[in-house]
């Protein structure tokens, strides 16, 4: 299992009909034989914006199925949400 920041490089692209621009850098965050997690930030730029847009994206892929894992899938969310509060008020 590797954990961390294991590659990263810049990803941009126009897409002409929507008028974005998307600079944005990635990361491999989590690998191994059954998941591989990317981890995408940067700026979306629409055309006539004033600035850009921050964004970020986290896309978890099942190697075996192929399937883009949501974190609903993985576990339950509520109770997911509750630990990672407790975690940081204590």
């Amino acid at each position: 299992m590797k954990i961390g920041v294991i590659s990263t490089g810049t990803y941009y692209d126009i897409f002409v009909y929507t008028s974005l621009k998307v600079s944005s850098n990635y990361s491999i965050i989590y690998s191994d034989k059954s998941y591989l997690s990317i981890k995408y930030d940067g700026f979306v730029v629409v055309r006539k914006a004033n600035r850009p847009h921050y964004m970020c994206l986290c896309l978890n892929i099942d190697l075996k199925t192929g399937e883009v894992i949501r974190l609903e899938d993985y576990d339950d969310y509520s109770r997911l949400r509750w630990s990672i509060y407790e975690e940081k008020n204590n």
